[in-house]
């Protein structure tokens, strides 16, 4: 290889930590439990339940936390022209 090549690089990389998906599915564990034990079998989930409409608010928005933690990606392209990087959904660059 001479000096004047440059070797193209690209990456894509997720979340795919184990600890944080396991973080992530007991939140969303304890929220389907509570949501069964509140809704189907009429018993009240904790010392001060919330009211039937927040939990499952709450478990719409455990659920959206998990598809956009299953989303984001972080693609890196390195080449002649410059770098490029882009974390979906947030930022996009390049020099």
């Amino acid at each position: 290889m001479q000096n004047n090549e440059v070797q193209n690089f690209i990456e894509s990389q997720r979340f795919n930590q184990w600890w944080l998906w396991a973080l992530l599915l007991a939140i969303f564990g304890v929220g389907i439990y509570g949501m069964i034990q509140q809704l189907i079998l009429d018993v009240p989930f904790g010392s001060k339940p919330m009211n039937n409409l927040g939990i499952i608010g709450f478990n719409f928005f455990n659920l959206g936390t998990l598809l956009f933690f299953r989303w984001m990606r972080l693609y890196t392209r390195i080449d002649d022209k410059g770098i490029y990087m882009r974390f979906v959904p947030f930022k996009t660059k390049f020099h």
